[in-house]
């Protein structure tokens, strides 16, 4: 059982901070020195939920700063919180929210929440988080990043969660950020990409999935791991998306002595590949990097092998070999071609049969994907870290224990953050390991494996 697996990594991590938090209690009751007049400061209110806010505050809310922000949080509805502050806990219950295009043109990308509420609903049928029940509270964000805002302040003010955990849309939290710091509240991001959401960095924000940035720089480092790439070239659609790639994948190209030959742009609604091909070919590179959504990504593989651009083609994580083999309808196609991967194991691994099980039995109507398993990552952080607090459920205690969980996820590999820094981003990134999917070389079939290099490939050559 899912519970199981990551109960037994906070057990190898808790002994390793048993000593610090008993030097930490003897400094707490030497500076009370017996005084009782303090006041508990702690307010734990009964939630409701009573629909929708009407708040409409534009995210150009005032943001207060980092250290401000770690020491005391002001908001409209509740005026000064200390660091005891807490809401939506009582002696049964912990509150989430939970929110994700659940409709819209986006409406894909909140399988991962729909996988997030199932292993919520799981360990609830196991007997919850120390004896208490989760109670997720899930709202439509529909994408738009205008209404984020105040639907995060509901979570907060109206909904009285404990914390948040959501956000399938890039620009949707970006353009809320001034408020998640102003209102103080955890906040664990869910499968968005953008290296925005967490540079700068918000001490009280979390970002466990590896960003647009970390899959360009490990694009690169895979490529440059092959000793006979000498020269390379980049192709990337033409819009704002594909060319966030170029910059981190030139750089850390170049970084590594490699000449990056051609930069060249692919238009997103592109019929014909063949002139982007064909300047690739004049170039005589080792190997591409080529960074586009699936579409357009099917019709550049269609052209490419035919007219003699066989060289090993990587991308980022917009779309798998295996789902280009089925568009293609060819294997050759599709072959000696890569694609930036966040798993530990293959998509269809027995690995994650649990997780496709669970999934399929609350939603029979969606198709287990990619996009779904992408869930799993943040809510086992997320289970791992409510475990390991036990009774003191309050924001300071979530933050502090996010940012010095060390665990190895079932579905993402081992996963830290680190010690609040505001000039460090990578304190409120995950560090995960970039690996890469590939049509697996010794079967004639979709079945894909996962590498980290260009040795382990070669490794796998029959």
């Amino acid at each position: 059982m899912l519970i199981a697996y990551w109960q037994y990594t906070i057990m190898r991590n808790s002994f390793t901070r048993l000593s610090a938090l008993l030097v930490a209690l003897v400094l707490v009751l030497a500076a009370c020195g017996g005084d009782s007049s303090g006041g508990d400061t702690t307010a734990s209110p009964e939630t409701t939920a009573s629909g929708a806010s009407t708040d409409t505050e534009p995210d150009s809310t005032t943001a207060t700063t980092a250290a401000a922000a770690a020491a005391t949080d002001t908001t409209e509805s509740g005026g000064e919180r200390g660091s005891d502050a807490t809401q939506g806990v009582t002696d049964d219950t912990i509150k989430i929210g939970v929110f994700a295009p659940y409709s819209g043109d986006a409406a894909v990308y909140s399988k991962a929440a729909n996988l997030a509420e199932a292993m919520y609903n799981q360990i609830n049928e196991e007997g919850g988080i120390n004896g208490r029940q989760i109670e997720v509270i899930t709202v439509d964000s529909a994408c738009d990043a205008t209404s984020v805002s105040a639907l995060i302040r509901r979570f907060v003010e109206q909904d009285q969660v404990f914390m948040i955990h959501g956000g399938s849309c890039s620009n949707a939290i970006v353009a809320a950020k001034p408020l998640i710091e102003e209102l103080g509240v955890p906040f664990l991001s869910m499968n968005a990409a953008s290296p925005i959401i967490s540079d700068p960095p918000l001490r009280n924000l979390f970002h466990p999935k590896p960003t647009a940035e970390e899959y360009s720089i490990g694009v690169a480092e895979f490529i440059a791991s092959n000793p006979e790439a000498e020269t390379t070239a980049i192709v990337a659609q033409s819009d704002e998306w594909g060319q966030s790639w170029v910059p981190p994948t030139q750089e850390t190209l170049e970084a590594e002595g490699l000449n990056v030959a051609a930069v060249e742009d692919m238009e997103p609604e592109v019929g014909d590949a063949t002139p982007v091909i064909r300047r690739a070919l004049s170039v005589d590179t080792d190997m591409l990097a080529v960074y586009a959504y699936p579409q357009p990504m099917t019709v550049f593989l269609r052209g490419a092998r035919p007219q003699g651009l066989t060289q090993p083609i990587v991308t980022g994580d917009g779309t798998r070999p295996d789902e280009q083999f089925d568009r293609l309808g060819d294997r050759s196609l599709a072959e000696n071609f890569f694609s930036a991967y966040a798993f530990t194991e293959p998509f269809d691994s027995p690995t994650f049969d649990d997780l496709q099980t669970l999934f399929e039995s609350e939603y029979s109507n969606l198709e287990w994907d990619s996009v779904a398993i992408e869930g799993a990552v943040s809510t086992e952080f997320n289970l791992a870290v409510l475990e390991e607090l036990g009774d003191d459920l309050t924001w300071e205690n979530w933050i502090t224990t996010a940012e010095t969980l060390e665990m190895d996820t079932l579905v993402g590999g081992p996963m830290s953050f680190g010690v609040f820094d505001p000039n460090d981003k990578t304190t409120r990134r995950p560090g995960s390991t970039v690996r890469f999917s590939a049509l697996d070389p010794t079967t004639t079939g979709s079945e894909t494996v996962v590498i980290e290099n260009w040795d382990e490939w070669l490794a796998l050559q029959p």
